[in-house]
Formats: structure tokens, sequence, C-alpha cells
């Protein structure tokens, strides 16, 4: 039996209306993406302004210093991405390993964003949804397979993470060890589902994991320094940021906090809140 999905691909219609309007300065290139997504997709549009706003960063200066102007090249690597991206999904999400899960009724949406997220667990039309963001899926160099494949079960993980603290009817928290947490869950369950220590933030950056692994414990000295110092725990997690040069760092040393609990997996995803500074920080300190 399959699960049951919907796959929105915003980007050919896209391409379209980019093409035919004419785009002679990066603020008309910027006013073209807004009136597509704002008068298509309204809700995405508020979601991808709502995230910078709450981080207090205005959408148009990102779109401007950081996405903008497209050129040619990069075009064809997002329509590699995209087509690769419709594959993967329809493979994986009725992927036997997968269905067992009992995912929700989900959508998957493929856009031209603005650096908010390669892949994004959210929901869309009050129904679970991951969004993928084609820009940054390219700068990554994620547009093969084998990278959204990961990708894809990594933002599965937030999903399933969700339904399972919903179900228990636990709430999900934030701050830095939230993040540590969440992004270490859903990267374990990416490692359960895939080939083993198939890191998809390694396909982008030759040399990542074994970095990691062996900064491992610098890496939890790094992270505790930086919850100490009140500061958000931006350059573990985001994609324009870097721990000494590489990037996403967070992830692995949140997969391998995870699975140095060592609880059965509905458990993992079920933490309290209230103990989760706690645990986190107790298995930190068996690295250290």
């Amino acid at each position: 039996m399959e699960n049951e999905f919907d796959l929105i691909d915003t980007f050919p219609e896209f391409m379209e209306y980019w093409n035919k309007n004419e785009k002679d300065s990066v603020s008309e290139e910027i006013k073209t993406w807004e009136n597509y997504y704002k008068s298509n997709y309204p809700e995405l549009f508020e979601k991808i302004v709502q995230d910078y706003s709450e981080s207090g960063l205005n959408w148009k200066d990102i779109a401007r210093d950081k996405i903008f102007p497209v050129n040619e090249h990069r075009i064809r690597e997002m329509e590699h991405a995209c087509a690769n991206l419709r594959k993967v999904i329809r493979d994986l999400y009725n992927d036997p390993e997968i269905l067992k899960f009992q995912l929700p009724g989900m959508t998957f949406m493929i856009f031209f964003g603005l650096g908010n997220g390669a892949g994004w667990a959210t929901e869309y039309k009050s129904q679970p949804a991951i969004l993928f963001g084609l820009e940054n899926i390219v700068d990554l160099g994620w547009e093969g397979e084998m990278a959204l494949k990961g990708l894809i079960l990594h933002e599965m993980g937030h999903i399933i993470h969700y339904k399972l603290r919903r179900e228990r009817k636990i709430n999900n928290g934030k701050g830095s060890f939230w993040t540590l947490y969440e992004e270490g869950f859903a990267q374990y369950f990416e490692s359960l589902s895939s080939l083993p220590e198939n890191w998809h933030q390694a396909l982008g950056q030759p040399g990542w994991a074994e970095w990691c692994e062996e900064n491992l414990s610098h890496l939890a000295e790094l992270f505790l320094s930086d919850v100490e110092a009140g500061r958000e725990p931006n350059r573990f997690f985001g994609s324009w940021f870097d721990v000494e040069g590489w990037k996403e760092t967070g992830y692995f040393l949140g997969e391998r906090i995870i699975n140095l609990l060592e609880l059965p997996f509905n458990d993992l995803a079920c933490l309290s809140c209230d103990d989760l500074e706690f645990v986190m920080r107790k298995a930190i300190n068996k690295i250290n």
C-alpha cells in the first residue's frame, strides 16, 4: 500500500514567468520573484518573509546580497536538482522501510527560494510538509540523487519526530539544546534509513565526516562555549556559516549525541523539554 502525498513543483511555471519578464536590475529580479510567489503561493511567500523577520532580517536584503542575480549555469543545475527531487521523493516515500513509520498525508513543495533551507520540515495548508529550496540545494552541491535521498530522509525524520511528540502530547522546545536535539534526531533517522554513515552534508564537502569525527570533542566544546556566551548555534547549522571552514557540523555532533543516549527510537523522539538540557549535557560530557 502506498502512502498518499501531494507534490507541488513550482519551478517550471516560475521559470516561464521569469523568462518572459524584463529584468534590467537586481531590484527588478527581486520584484519578479516576489510577484510570482506572492500571487501564486502566498502561504509559502509569507513563510519565507516571516522566517527572516523572526531572525531580525529583511528578506529583500537577503535576496539582493545572497540570491540574485541568477545565472544560466545555476538555472541548469536547479533544473537537474528538480528532476532528481521528483524521482527520489516518489521512490523514497513509498519505500517499505519508510512505510512502517506510517507517515501522515504530506505535501512536498519544490520552489526557488531565498536561502531559507535546502529542506524545510513545516506545515503547508494545515498539512505536514517538506519544502525544498532549489537555490540552497545547488549552493550546497546536493543536486545528485544520493544527496537528495539523504536530505529527504533527514526532513522525514523531523516530520516523524514531531508526529511522535504530538501523539504523546509532548511540546517541542526552543533554544540551542533543542536545535542540537531535533537536528541530531533527524540525522539519526537519516542514518538508520540510508546507507551507513551516508551523510548528505559530506557530499558537498569532501572529507567532512572524517574531520568531524576527528574533532568531535572540539565541536562539543565549541558548542558549549557558544551556549555559555549566549550565542545562537548558527555556525553549527546555518549553510551560510561554518566552523573552521566546515559547514553544518552540528548535524554530525547531534547525531553522535543521539546515539550516545542509547534509548529506544520512540523514547529518543519524546524527551521532555524539562529534562533536555540535563540529558544533552550528560551526553556531551561523554564525548569530552
